[in-house]
């Protein structure tokens, strides 16, 4: 039997060629010198095969609302990690309404942000192997908004994967945390969704069910999307009420959606999952001044008063976050206040307000997110950038304010953009110290990506008892310090325990003050929790008391009864006697 063509196939590296080989009827198809690898001939003789290099997937900050996967220059990309053999990846995905819409429905479930980074990593992954790319060593990372993403999607079921196999294994998270109180809104955004669904005229139909709206939003030009969207940011305070300034500005935002079952992203609330589900290494970092650029909040809230002469904070601990809110914001004033906000001039109120707003949308949640990974007993590094350079803070400084480093001031100096920052800056000239700051930031995150390891770099790893982190403030990085466990022990610990209560906080302690006295709010509730506790003994105590007598009976009790059988026995056998 003679076959003209010869067989052929495809391999991983190109098509092959045979030949047919006949016996006793069986057709076999041969195929010689089919090459596995490169020809070792050359620069290649005596070497190993080609190393896989480590992959970095970057998502960009911005709201949710804003931003770009080319952001950064191409330039420092290529300089700082491209140098290093790490693979670098910025994507794009869906922002604001058309990311985030939701009407809390499986048919318009929204997280389609979140769906389209976690396509990217799985296209990434597919695609891996044709880039020299690691597959066993893919780091997600992010700055702000960004990070809050990443931060998502470390521990969402979706990016679990079949078996043992991750979509990622490593996760860096720079100035944001899914925990923010500005990240995961689901609440709000199911708001401002609705008011952006009735501005197009998309109402929901009880006749025609959520696919009429649906394809109506469909239907909807991007001119009319952005100016609905416009109409949404003017009249955001009639929408979710009365806000901050890092919460009014986050119109559309991941959502928990557990009725999209198996297909959920976030199926219950970040804490709750998060409590559950760390499970890689994880590098986090804030800035020492987060929210120094945001000056405006300062002229907001600095010369606000109540009728009975305290310091207004509903500006910056909104009603529409806690619970019991009067009670959390005189928690908040005692905490950071003093309570004698009358005595500060109106420069030191407004580094108390920056304070406030860094210390609970940022570094709170970030220590909290460290400490949470850290009981896992995973990898866990943290650092506090406090570098200061005159150029990204000039804006800051022209208003009198002395705040430290500002948000992303450390991804400008990773990635040579001092827009990150919020300068209106194009560019900048780095001097010596700058570039041993930025040599010092690029070999911290390429240690990580690498290895997950940065004792080279003087890191000490984060731990459940040893809660620190390392300093970004000079040319030498400095001994650890204790990474704000005072901080994210009042945001979450405290006041959701205040939250809970249903009680007026005590006032002024006129005393000195013990350790267990120095928040008024704590008396009430530890003689509440007291008297709880009591109550709860007490009536334990009851049920099993009533239990004992009902399952063991008095010995006379017993005897009372046998006898009164014996008597109904005798009587009965009387009557049958003739």
């Amino acid at each position: 039997m003679a076959i003209d063509i010869p067989p052929s196939r495809q391999t991983t590296h190109g098509g092959i060629l045979g030949y047919y080989m006949e016996f006793n009827g069986t057709l076999a198809e041969v195929y010689e010198a089919v090459p596995y690898a490169q020809p070792p001939v050359g620069s290649l003789r005596f070497e190993e095969k080609n190393k896989l290099f480590p992959i970095l997937i970057w998502l960009h900050g911005g709201s949710f609302q804003a931003g770009s996967a080319s952001i950064s220059p191409i330039e420092s990309i290529v300089q700082n990690f491209a140098s290093e053999n790490i693979i670098f990846v910025a994507i794009n995905y869906r922002l604001g309404p058309l990311g985030f819409l939701t009407a809390g429905h499986r048919d318009l479930h929204g997280n389609y942000g979140l769906d389209d980074q976690i396509e990217a990593i799985r296209w990434i992954r597919a695609n891996a192997r044709n880039f020299g790319g690691n597959l066993n060593n893919i780091v997600v990372g992010g700055m702000g908004a960004g990070a809050a993403c990443a931060s998502i999607l470390a521990i969402s079921p979706k990016t679990k994967g079949k078996f043992i196999q991750r979509l990622f294994n490593g996760v860096i998270l720079r100035s944001g945390s899914s925990i923010a109180p500005w990240a995961v809104r689901s609440v709000s955004t199911e708001n401002y969704s609705a008011r952006l669904i009735d501005y197009c005229g998309c109402g929901y139909n009880q006749t025609l069910g959520m696919s009429h709206t649906v394809e109506c939003l469909k239907k909807i030009s991007v001119k009319k999307l952005q100016k609905a969207w416009k109409y949404i940011a003017k009249f955001a305070a009639t929408v979710s009420g009365n806000e901050n300034y890092l919460m009014d500005t986050t119109y559309f935002t991941p959502i928990s959606d557990p009725y999209r079952i198996e297909a959920s992203v976030l199926p219950g609330d970040p804490m709750s999952v998060m409590l559950q589900n760390p499970r890689m290494p994880l590098l986090v970092g804030v800035t020492n001044g987060e929210v120094a650029q945001m000056t405006n909040a300062c002229t907001l809230s600095s010369n606000r008063y109540t009728e009975n002469g305290d310091w207004d904070l509903s500006y910056i601990v909104p009603s529409n976050l806690h619970a019991n809110y009067k009670q959390v914001q005189k928690a908040v004033e005692y905490q950071y206040l003093n309570d004698y906000p009358q005595n500060l001039n109106e420069a030191e109120r407004c580094d108390v307000i920056l304070n406030i707003l860094s210390d609970q949308h940022f570094i709170a949640p970030a220590a909290r997110e460290a400490l949470l990974y850290a009981r896992k007993n995973l990898i866990v590094y943290a650092y506090i950038f406090q570098y200061e350079n005159d150029q990204l803070l000039a804006s800051v400084r022209k208003n009198g304010l002395q705040r430290g480093a500002s948000h992303a001031n450390d991804c400008s100096f990773i990635f040579n953009n001092p827009t990150l920052s919020g300068s209106s800056l194009k560019t900048i000239e780095w001097n010596d110290d700058d570039r041993k700051i930025i040599q010092q930031l690029v070999s911290q995150m390429v240690n990580f990506i690498r290895k997950r390891n940065l004792s080279e770099d003087g890191f000490e790893r984060f731990r459940t008892i040893y809660r620190v982190a390392t300093p970004i403030n000079n040319r030498n990085f400095t001994d650890p310090v204790e990474f704000y466990s005072n901080v994210t022990g009042f945001w979450h610990e405290v006041l959701p325990a205040i939250e809970q209560l249903h009680i007026a906080p005590q006032y002024r302690v006129l005393l000195q003050p013990c350790t267990m006295c120095q928040y008024p709010y704590q008396i009430p509730f530890y003689i509440i929790l007291t008297v709880l506790i009591l109550v709860t003994i007490g009536l334990l105590s009851i049920c099993i008391h009533r239990q004992q007598r009902v399952r063991q009976k008095p010995i006379y009790a017993i005897a009372h009864e046998l006898q009164a059988l014996k008597n109904d026995e005798k009587l009965k056998v009387e009557r049958k006697m003739p």
